[in-house]
């Protein structure tokens, strides 16, 4: 486990090198330059004040899961340290690594809209979410879905009188006759046209909605709004 590391780099092993600032409602993506036995060297963040303590997300390489990193700036900086950038001394208790099938999951009453689509059918077929994290949803639709297909949802979520758009790419992980329609459980990810073989790095593209779905989901959580 975390807590027991010594070393922080042995706490994050496969980590992406985009470190993910909270800053009251809105993230920042800054690039991690290094990560060292106590700490990780990251860009100073655009328009904003760094605090002195510092919370965020390091996904992992290949997407599946991610780490929640909670650390405090440092005033001493590294011999080789690059100019702007700043240092920041993390514990390794403090690393939480959440796989993907336990990101935060919010459940909508009553479901909302979505649209499935793909390359076969560009139109897409109207639907309804069930529940939703950053990993995935339980979707109802009124036709029946094909597992071995790449499909595009696309949805808006609600937040404090602001609309969020999300498309995003994902697969049928499983289905469930129902009395009006089909029951399936998606799993979002990188489609086949972003990865060329099941070990490449998760694109950044796709890292930045996986994030954002996951604050968001934190956010309707905590407020269960």
């Amino acid at each position: 486990m975390a807590a027991k590391n010594k070393d922080l780099r042995s706490a994050l092993t496969d980590a992406h090198a985009y470190f993910y600032i909270l800053k009251g409602d809105e993230i920042e993506r800054l690039k991690m330059w290094d990560i060292t036995e106590d700490s990780i060297v990251i860009d100073l963040p655009l328009n904003s004040p760094l605090r002195k303590t510092v919370l965020g997300f390091i996904p992992t390489l290949m997407g599946t899961a991610i780490y929640e990193v909670e650390g405090e700036v440092s005033m001493e900086p590294l011999p080789d340290q690059m100019e702007k950038t700043v240092r920041v001394i993390v514990k390794p208790s403090d690393v939480k690594k959440i796989n993907r099938r336990l990101f935060p999951r919010y459940n909508f009453t009553p479901p909302i809209g979505i649209i499935v689509s793909s390359e076969q059918e560009i139109d897409g077929t109207e639907g309804k979410i069930v529940n939703i994290s950053a990993g995935g949803a339980r979707i109802e639709m009124p036709e029946q879905l094909r597992p071995e297909m790449d499909y595009i949802f696309e949805f808006d979520i609600e937040l404090d009188d602001e609309m969020h758009s999300f498309i995003i790419s994902g697969k049928i992980v499983y289905e469930i006759p129902m009395a009006s329609g089909y029951s399936y459980g998606v799993r979002f990810g990188a489609s086949e046209d972003d990865r060329c073989s099941p070990t490449d790095e998760v694109p950044i593209r796709s890292i930045d909605r996986t994030v954002d779905l996951m604050a968001l989901v934190n956010k309707l959580t905590v407020r269960g709004n």
